[in-house]
């Protein structure tokens, strides 16, 4: 199952903006705040992916730290990304980390429930969407 999910996000690993063609309710929304550091050659930041299909919701989380790290993929409730809102939970070190937060059709904004920093040291994610395939990544500023 984790197989036909990874040939579905292969897109993503080749990872700019919204794109208006995508509905709200179906297909791949993919949020993100990674970033090229110029000085060091680094990928910094956090991309979450809105997959909806036929069985249900997923949402999949990645972190970038020098470059791409594993990419978690959960299965939400449909209840847990309505009303303008987004809930998961995630596996960090073997303990499970709950993020909450609001999304629209342009932006996630949230944090995870123990204050966990991102890869870019921000408590609060502000991830902007991002047009699939993504091309690189923009320059960290």
């Amino acid at each position: 199952m984790h197989r036909f999910f990874l040939a579905l996000l292969l897109p993503l690993a080749v990872s700019g903006r919204a794109h208006a063609a995508d509905s709200e309710s179906g297909g791949i929304r993919l949020y993100s705040d990674i970033c090229f550091h110029e000085e060091s050659g680094d990928v910094l930041g956090v991309r979450i992916g809105i997959l909806n299909l036929e069985e249900g919701p997923y949402v999949l989380y990645q972190e970038a730290q020098g470059g791409l790290g594993q990419a978690q993929i959960i299965k939400i409730d449909p209840r847990d990304i309505a009303n303008s809102k987004i809930t998961f939970s995630i596996q960090d070190g073997g303990v499970s980390n709950k993020f909450r937060g609001s999304i629209t059709a342009n932006r996630i904004t949230g944090r995870f429930d123990s204050y966990r920093a991102g890869a870019r040291g921000n408590v609060v994610f502000k991830l902007d969407r991002v047009m699939l395939p993504q091309k690189g990544f923009p320059d960290c500023r």
